[in-house]
């Protein structure tokens, strides 16, 4: 088992050296190091306290390790009812530090399962002062054609008929998710409500 306690000593090592850099940026770090399938042992460590996010960074990488990824994503999106967050790093260099975040875009279609997180999304646009865009998506024209003949009762209406209700309703829904988030948040600034 020599193996198993290098790894074990290199992770730690490793872990070492990111909780340094971050707690030299004032953050409060700590890390433990686990064998086991990552997904459910992620999970099971989120799990110990309440108020957790789960977050991981991806790559922008091919092959193996994209599929080591993303399959560890799909693991823990499927066994966690904690927030998860992904963040895709384009470049190998820091892109938060180098362009910042300067808003966050929040796609909701009017069910309970899109906006069981905006809480979440409030607390974090608060904190680091980013701007919430809330978008519905509209039906193309193509999908529209598609989907009409499996509309029970359909009576023909026009593409631009029902756009212009769809962006109407959308635009109601939008206006009333923004009031509620800025009941909750106080200053939020929510910027463009946008049915597209």
């Amino acid at each position: 088992h020599e193996t198993v306690a290098h790894r074990t000593g290199d992770a730690k090592k490793y872990l070492t050296t990111v909780a340094d850099g971050l707690q030299a940026e004032g953050l409060s770090a700590s890390f433990d190091t686990h064998r086991g399938a990552p997904g459910p042992v992620i999970v099971e460590e989120a799990d110990k306290d309440a108020g957790t996010l789960i977050a991981m960074g991806g790559h922008g990488r091919f092959g193996v390790s994209r599929c080591w990824l993303g399959s560890v994503a799909d693991r823990i999106l499927h066994l966690t009812s904690k927030p998860f967050l992904i963040v895709r790093s384009h470049q190998q260099d820091d892109l938060l530090h180098r362009e910042g975040f300067k808003k966050i875009v929040v796609p909701v279609d009017g069910s309970s399962i899109a906006e069981q997180f905006l809480p979440q999304v409030a607390y974090l646009a608060s904190g680091l002062g980013l701007v919430v865009e809330l978008v519905r998506v509209t039906h193309s024209r193509d999908d529209f054609h598609r989907l009409l003949p499996h509309i029970p009762g359909h009576r023909n209406p026009s593409y631009e008929d029902c756009l212009t209700h769809a962006n109407a309703e959308a635009a109601e829904y939008l206006g009333q998710v923004k009031k509620n988030l800025q009941q909750q948040e106080g200053q939020l600034d929510l910027g463009t409500l946008a049915p597209r």
